[in-house]
Parts: structure tokens; sequence; C-alpha cells
């Protein structure tokens, strides 16, 4: 509240800060080309691609590193200095989400572009085709490297597909996204093919074996010990062979960044089980962490320490927890549900039926939560 500092999307996305673009250019006509903003134009491709990639490049994990927060970017620098994203080595690409950029690196289009590829070389952020002129835009595109010859497929076959002469028809045809109601991608691998599957074997990087880091520095052989961390704990949840390097990281971790607050809510959730009353301890100074280093605390934290706490039998302290988080994090469903539930176990149900309502009111997809509303406002 609010969702956003600023507008999601502005030119200082992809330009940067405007202040001295602005007092510069106040005082009259300047030289070009303009020195006092961001081109990604005039970037090289990859310093370019780092600005795409904040927004259209997933991955399994993201982690920021340290003293960094998202709104820490600046275009035109390393986004690998804000932010580490990464997935398992060797991650299949059939069905990701958001998977631009590291497709268009398994493509053979980019492999023999010896680095000239990019994310400009086909798409001006300034400029949205329409509809109907979608194909013969990207047509021209693919004819800036290729040639009308370079396709194998018989003439009149390709002027009989609707539109004809459709080269990301065929090449990099739209897809559903299953997850997203009435939302296509398009697949950046440029298959040879229709159909055509491709390796996802692209070799491990940024330090971690058997993870890549898809937006590694050139020769970057490690990362900050408090990211590989993040990264490694989010991970080893899909492939548990992980498990040892995280548990020697968070070793090497509670060593040397005691205090840290990721190291404290690791720990404090992996004492959940075992005992509640050190988690407490521990979780306690994470939120009291999180919140001077960033001012916020994390969803999880709030999330863990609201087990902790009940399960401690403390059950007022824990519906107390998760108030904070809701207000830390509204749009957490998880949070919000656990204490809707923490209200019920109280048998607090004028408040439970009030954390309902806001909750159907910001979720009204959610169809269980609005058969609970029901049962708990009809409750005598």
């Amino acid at each position: 509240n609010p969702p956003f500092t600023e507008a999601a999307i502005g030119c200082e996305n992809c330009h940067g800060p405007g202040e001295l673009h602005i007092r510069e250019r106040g005082k009259g006509a300047a030289p070009l080309p303009d020195t006092t903003i961001v081109n990604p134009a005039r970037l090289p491709a990859r310093l370019a691609e780092d600005i795409c990639m904040m927004c259209h490049q997933g991955g399994q994990a993201r982690a920021l590193l340290p003293a960094r927060q998202y709104d820490s970017f600046r275009p035109g620098t390393p986004l690998i200095g804000t932010v580490a994203i990464a997935e398992l080595a060797g991650s299949a690409k059939e069905t990701a989400l958001l998977e631009h950029h590291e497709s268009m690196k398994i493509s053979r289009c980019f492999r023999e572009s010896s680095g000239k590829l990019g994310c400009l070389t086909c798409h001006d952020p300034h400029e949205q085709p329409s509809a109907g002129g979608v194909p013969a835009y990207f047509r021209a595109k693919c004819l800036t490297c290729h040639t009308a010859a370079s396709c194998r497929l018989a003439l009149n076959l390709r002027r009989a597909s609707t539109p004809p002469d459709n080269c990301i028809g065929c090449h990099m045809p739209r897809r559903d996204v299953g997850v997203i109601a009435h939302s296509a991608l398009t697949d950046h691998r440029i298959r040879r093919q229709p159909g055509q599957r491709f390796s996802a074997d692209l070799p491990p990087a940024g330090g971690i074996p058997g993870v890549r880091v898809l937006n590694a520095g050139e020769g970057q052989t490690e990362l900050p010990l408090i990211t590989r961390l993040e990264l490694l704990g989010t991970l080893r949840d899909r492939d548990p062979q992980l498990t040892p390097q995280y548990a020697a990281a968070l070793e090497a971790a509670e060593k040397m960044l005691p205090d840290d607050p990721l190291v404290l809510a690791v720990l404090g959730r992996n004492a959940l089980t075992r005992d509640p009353a050190e988690a407490i301890r521990l979780l306690t100074r994470a939120e009291a962490a999180e919140k001077e280093k960033s001012g916020v605390a994390r969803a999880s934290t709030y999330i863990d320490l609201g087990d902790a706490l009940l399960r401690s039998g403390r059950p007022a302290d824990s519906a107390a927890a998760l108030e904070r988080g809701e207000g830390a994090h509204p749009w957490s469903k998880e949070i919000r549900k656990r204490l809707v539930l923490a209200w019920i176990q109280q048998k607090d149900y004028a408040k439970a039926a009030e954390a309902l309502k806001r909750y159907v009111a910001d979720f009204p997809e959610d169809s269980f939560m609005r058969g609970l509303l029901k049962r708990v406002e009809n409750r005598p």
C-alpha cells in the first residue's frame, strides 16, 4: 500500500534516472549523442539484455545481493550487481514461463551471431505493431540476417499459410499459458522445424555446481555467500541433491554472518519442530533485523513465527504476528489464510469473518474461502 513506489513501467526502467537529463536538456540543445541518459540501443548487447531480464527472465529462484533492493538496479550496469536469477542446470524449457532470454540463448540464431543477437535486434520497446502487421514486422527482422532463400519450405506451401510467409508462425510459435487465463507467450527458441525439441543442458554458471545463474557476469566464479544460501534454499526443494551444498552454505553463514536476517530466519525455520521456543527467539530477531535492513520483514518470517507461536500454545501472539505480516504483505494469500484460521481456532468468529471479507474482496476467485466465509457468517 501502494503496491508500487512508481508506475510499474516507466521511462526510468530502461533509461535510468532522468534528473540529470532534465536539468541539462532544459538549458537548451545539447550535443548528440546525449550522455545524460542511458540509451539501451547504444549499450553492448548483454548490458541491454540485463534491462529486459529484470522483468522478462523468470528463473526458478531469485536472490538479491547484499544491501541491494530491486530498485537499486540502474540500466547500463550489470544486473548481477543487484539480483541473481537462477535455475537448475539442464532445466527443461518446454513449458517454462518468462524464459525469453534463456530460450533465445539456446537458439542456433543466437549461438551463431557472435554475440550480436539480442532482445533489441527484434524488439523496439517504443513500437508495437498492430495485430495484423505482426507477421510482416517480424519477417522484416528475420530478413536482416536471413534471405528469402533461407527457408527450405516450398514457396507454394509458405504462401498457402495464413498469413502467408509468416516466419514466426513456424519458427517462433505462440503457446498457451495454462496458469494465466487468456494469455499466450512466444517461443523464443527459434525452432528450425515445428515441434523440434531442444537440449536444455546449458552449463552451470555463477559458481554453484548444478545451478545456472542466468545473468552471471563474464567469468564470474562465485556469488556472495548469503546470495548463494538463498538460491540454494529455494532450488533444493526442486533438487534434493543440492541439500549438502545448502547445509554447507548455512553452516558457513552461521559462523560468518550470525546476525544476518536470512540466516536467523533459516535457523528459526529449522528449529520449528525440535524447539519452538528457540524458533520464536530466532524468528523474532529475524523480523527485527529485516525491518532494520529493508523496512519490512519477509512474508516467510511472519508465517514461520506464527507457526512457532502456535506450536508453543500462544495462539493470540500467533495471530498478532500474522496481523503484522498482513500489514507488511497485504497480497500474501498464505499469511491471510493463516490469519483467518488463527481467529477460527480461537473461536473469534467475528474477527475471522472480517478477515475473510477482506480476503474475498481482494481474491474473489478463491471459491474455498468464499464458502468458508458463508459458514463463518452463519454460525450462531
